[in-house]
C-alpha cells in the first residue's frame, strides 16, 4: 500500500446528522421526592389493569404498571403535578432556544417565542423483573424520562438503553467499527433527574427488581410558536 497523502489530500470532515441526548438536574430534588412517590403509588394501587394506558401491552411485562397517559389532568388532586409541567417545559425550552448547537432562527425575529407543549404524561412502577421493550414516541419532537425512585438500578438493573438504529447496517468490520462499537448508551439513572432525547430514537427499560419499585415519570411534547392557533 502506498503511504499515507502520497495521492489523498485531506480536505474536509463533516459531521452531519447528529443525535443529542440532555440530562437535567430537578432543582427541589429531594425536597418533592415523597409526595411523587405518594401521589405514584395512591394513583397506582387504583388501577383496574397493570397497564392501565392500553398502549402496547405486548411490549410490557408482567411486573410493570402504567398509568394513563393523562396524568397532567390530575393537577387538582396532586398539585404537585403543575410544578413537575413546569419542569418539563422549561427543560425542553432551555434545549431548543439555548442547548442545541444551532438555534432556530425563527425565534430571534420579533416578538416570535416557543411554546412547548406537553401532550402526554404518565409514570411507571415497576418490580419482579418487569420491563418495557424497544419503542419510539412518533408524533413528538421530544420525549422524557424523570427518574423518581432508582437507587437500585444499574446498567443491568432496570436502566433504560438508547439505541443507534444505523449500528445494525455495518459490516462488523475494522473500517465500521466506529459505528457499530457505539450502539447503545444505558446511563445509570440517578434519582432527580431527567433524561430528555429526540423523541424518534429507539430505547427501552430493562427488566428491573429491587426491595424497593422503581418509579419514573415520562412524558412526549412538541413546539409551536406561541399564541399559534394549531
Amino acid at each position: 500500500m502506498k503511504k499515507p497523502h502520497e495521492l489523498c489530500i485531506p480536505l474536509q470532515h463533516h459531521q452531519v446528522w447528529p443525535t443529542h441526548i440532555f440530562q437535567i438536574k430537578y432543582r427541589d430534588w429531594p425536597f418533592d421526592k415523597a409526595q411523587i412517590i405518594k401521589m405514584i403509588n395512591e394513583l397506582s394501587d387504583r388501577q383496574d389493569s397493570d397497564i392501565e394506558s392500553n398502549v402496547s401491552p405486548n411490549i410490557k411485562s408482567k411486573g410493570l404498571k402504567e398509568s394513563t397517559f393523562d396524568l397532567l389532568h390530575k393537577k387538582d388532586e396532586y398539585p404537585i403535578l403543575d410544578k413537575l409541567e413546569s419542569f418539563f417545559k422549561e427543560a425542553v425550552y432551555d434545549i431548543i432556544t439555548h442547548a442545541l448547537p444551532k438555534a432556530n432562527p425563527i425565534y430571534s425575529i420579533g416578538n416570535i417565542e416557543p411554546e412547548v407543549i406537553i401532550t402526554d404524561c404518565w409514570y411507571h412502577k415497576t418490580n419482579d423483573g418487569g420491563a418495557h421493550g424497544a419503542h419510539t414516541h412518533p408524533g413528538n419532537s421530544w420525549a422524557g424520562i424523570f427518574y423518581v425512585q432508582v437507587n437500585e438500578c444499574n446498567d443491568k438493573n432496570g436502566t433504560n438503553r438508547f439505541y443507534n438504529t444505523g449500528a445494525s447496517s455495518g459490516l462488523g468490520d475494522i473500517g465500521s467499527s466506529w459505528w457499530t462499537d457505539n450502539s447503545i448508551w444505558a446511563p445509570t439513572p440517578v434519582e432527580g433527574t431527567l433524561t430528555v432525547f429526540p423523541a424518534w430514537i429507539l430505547h427501552e427499560a430493562t427488566a428491573y427488581k429491587g426491595t424497593e419499585d422503581r418509579m419514573v415519570m415520562a412524558f412526549n411534547s412538541f413546539t409551536r410558536v406561541k399564541n399559534e392557533h394549531v
